[in-house]
């Protein structure tokens, strides 16, 4: 994902969008498809899965280029992550003016109010959505710390769906904290990771 210096391979991910000072870029799909039949193909060798990554090779061609250092364990989180995600990852990198509290609070999803505001202002046109379940941690008493579980209802997506009248229901958790580094340093973190379920249509292949 990065190398030595710190900067972002843009082999592997494209620019997406340019605002002000963030930056967020989409990773290729091409790379997206081979570190999941890769890391699936590890996960399985235990179990004699077949191999997928020689049909994905073939299919993309160049594909010495495309690395898959720093992967991490094969049982560890972020390995689990990649041999199931179905959609690629995003990096947003950039600053913006205010305090730490300031951003996280422009970020909170912690209940319907703020869930509702922060989806009125996407590119998507809301439609409804709500905080379905909390739970709870009484040993946190950090108004950021929490996890949450999301249903939303869009109608259309951006500019490029809406002609279909298209609606998309789907849920979601996200957590949310505020981390110290060892060197003292403060990190807000939030995560939003879709719930497949059978009464939701979630994400469109579209997206």
């Amino acid at each position: 994902m990065y190398d030595q210096c710190g900067v972002l391979d843009l082999r592997n991910f494209r620019l997406l969008k340019h605002h002000h000072s963030v930056v967020v870029y989409r990773e290729r799909l091409e790379y997206h498809a081979q570190q999941r039949s890769r890391m699936r193909e590890r996960i399985g060798k235990a179990s004699g899965a077949p191999s997928l990554a020689k049909e994905i090779v073939s299919k993309v061609g160049a594909t010495e280029s495309m690395r898959y250092d720093c992967l991490g364990e094969i049982n560890g989180p972020v390995a689990q992550f990649l041999a199931e995600s179905e959609l690629p990852t995003m990096i947003a990198i950039g600053s913006v003016p205010g305090t730490l509290e300031e951003a996280m609070l422009g970020v909170s999803l912690r209940d319907t109010v703020a869930f509702s505001s922060i989806m009125s202002t996407s590119a998507k046109k809301n439609l409804d959505a709500q905080v379905m379940a909390t739970i709870p941690d009484p040993s946190k008493k950090d108004r950021f710390d929490y996890l949450d579980v999301h249903w939303y209802l869009w109608y259309g997506i951006g500019g490029l769906c809406t002609h279909l009248n298209l609606r998309i229901d789907g849920l979601q958790m996200a957590h949310s904290r505020v981390i110290r580094t060892s060197h003292g340093e403060r990190i807000g973190v939030c995560l939003l990771h879709a719930i497949k379920h059978p009464n939701c249509s979630g994400p469109s292949a579209l997206l």
